[in-house]
């Protein structure tokens, strides 16, 4: 309870807050597209071009979340 009022003490207001939270979910969404990158190589064994491919549309959709809707 401490951290959440110290957090929102810190924000000040909730559109800082809102988009320090849609950072923190791009950037989840894009080191999990690198180890799913990861995983696809070094335990799957696939081919370079096919993990590209995967991961490539698993973080395409994280410049779209990240920009401001007006």
């Amino acid at each position: 309870m401490a951290v959440t009022i110290g957090l929102t003490l810190l924000f000040k207001k909730s559109d800082n807050l809102a988009a320090a939270y849609g950072i923190a979910v791009s950037a989840t969404m894009l080191m999990t597209s690198g180890l799913l990158f990861i995983a696809m190589r070094e335990i799957w064994n696939w081919n370079l071009v096919a993990s590209a491919a995967v991961a490539g549309v698993s973080s395409a959709s994280m410049p779209r979340s990240s920009w401001p809707i007006p």
